[in-house]
């Protein structure tokens, strides 16, 4: 079986290494040295392609991710199901503020250079959105909470204005035991 020969998705020059499995981007030695190093993809997991495998570049990634590295699929997060629109082979990974637009890898490189700054990569925001919904559901269990002690303080008042009534007709009854008793002394001693 021969092998197929593959360019980088950035450069569009040299034959690919490698695989950045969060923009599904194949990468050459270059660009597969660098990807790291610039802010927006510094937390991409990149790996590397046996140069010795005879398999096409996407049965490579298959093989790279069912084995044990513990990477899951890309194809699993919902954020990378769209295909550009000026490159079908490629997932939008990308959102360019500047143009309102979502993008692929290629994208940023050939026509998205100069709003890099206003380029976002929406696997961060798949992570913030899952840290998002953590926080979501935390704060729904502190409103339920809340709403628990609410009860709780209600019930809380109840019980106490019962007990300052009751308490309110115990000190009134024993004032006027007292009275009645002070009058029969007071009767007792004027006799």
């Amino acid at each position: 079986m021969e092998t197929m020969t593959v360019e980088c998705g950035l450069c569009f020059v040299d034959k690919v290494v490698g695989i950045c499995e969060n923009c599904e981007c194949k990468l050459c030695e270059t660009c597969f040295r660098n990807h790291t190093r610039a802010k927006m993809f510094s937390t991409h997991i990149i790996f590397p392609i046996e140069a010795n495998n005879k398999r096409t570049i996407m049965s490579s990634l298959e093989t790279a991710i069912s084995t044990d590295t513990g990477l899951k699929s890309p194809v699993d997060t919902d954020i990378h199901k769209q295909k550009c629109k000026d490159h079908t082979d490629e997932n939008q990974s990308f959102y360019c503020e500047t143009h309102d637009a979502c993008i692929c890898g290629r994208c940023v490189i050939s026509t998205h250079t100069s709003c890099l700054d206003s380029v976002i990569d929406l696997n961060n925001i798949l992570h913030d959105a899952e840290s998002a919904n953590t926080r979501l559901s935390s704060l729904h269990e502190l409103d339920d909470e809340i709403d628990r002690i609410m009860v709780n303080i209600d019930e809380n008042r109840r019980v106490n204005d019962t007990c300052r009534s009751t308490s309110a007709k115990e000190i009134n009854n024993l004032h006027i035991e007292l009275v009645d008793q002070l009058k029969i002394l007071i009767t007792k001693a004027e006799k």
